[in-house]
C-alpha cells in the first residue's frame, strides 16, 4: 500500500459519493417542482371553487357551472400532479453510481487492510518518532496534492 494508491481510491470515492448526491438532488428537485406546480394548480382550484360557490348563492341557477367544473378540474388535475411526484423513482443511472459507491468504498478500505497499514509505514520511517506526528504532514501534502489544479492546456 502507497500513499498514491490511497489518494487514487479517496478521490474515486468521492467522485462516487458526488454521482450520487448529484443524482438524489435532481431526483428531489423534480419532485419538489411537480409539488409547487399542484400546489398552484390546486390554489387555482380553490378559487374556481369559491368564486362558483360565491356566483351559486348570489344567483341560484346563473353562470356558476363554469366557474365549478373548472375548479374541481383543477383539483383533479393537481391529484394527478401529487402522484405523479410521489411515484417519481431514480432511474438506472442511480443504480450505478450507488454501485460505483459501493466498490469505491471496498477498494478504499482494502488499501487500509493491505500490508502493514499506512500507519505502521510511517512509525517505521520515524526511528522511534510516533506516527502522528508524521501522519499529519503527510495528510496535510494529500490534501495540498488533491486540492491543486492541473494546468489547462492551450
Amino acid at each position: 500500500m502507497n500513499i498514491h494508491s490511497l489518494a487514487k481510491s479517496a478521490r474515486l470515492y468521492a467522485r462516487a459519493e458526488a454521482l450520487v448526491a448529484e443524482i438524489r438532488l435532481r431526483i428531489f428537485a423534480r419532485k419538489m417542482m411537480l409539488s409547487v406546480l399542484a400546489t398552484g394548480v390546486a390554489l387555482l382550484g380553490l378559487v374556481m371553487v369559491n368564486v362558483a360557490l360565491f356566483n351559486y348563492l348570489s344567483a341560484i341557477w346563473g353562470p356558476v357551472w363554469t366557474p365549478l367544473m373548472l375548479g374541481v378540474a383543477n383539483l383533479v388535475l393537481a391529484a394527478l400532479l401529487l402522484l405523479i411526484a410521489t411515484s417519481l423513482k431514480p432511474g438506472p443511472e442511480f443504480a450505478m453510481a450507488e454501485d460505483l459507491r459501493k466498490a469505491s468504498s471496498a477498494a478504499f478500505e482494502a488499501e487500509f487492510r493491505t500490508g502493514q497499514g499506512l500507519v505502521a509505514e510511517l512509525a517505521g520511517l520515524g526511528g522511534g518518532s510516533s506516527a502522528a506526528q508524521l501522519l499529519v504532514p503527510t495528510l496535510s501534502l494529500i490534501i495540498g496534492a488533491l486540492r491543486r489544479k492541473k494546468p489547462a492546456a492551450s
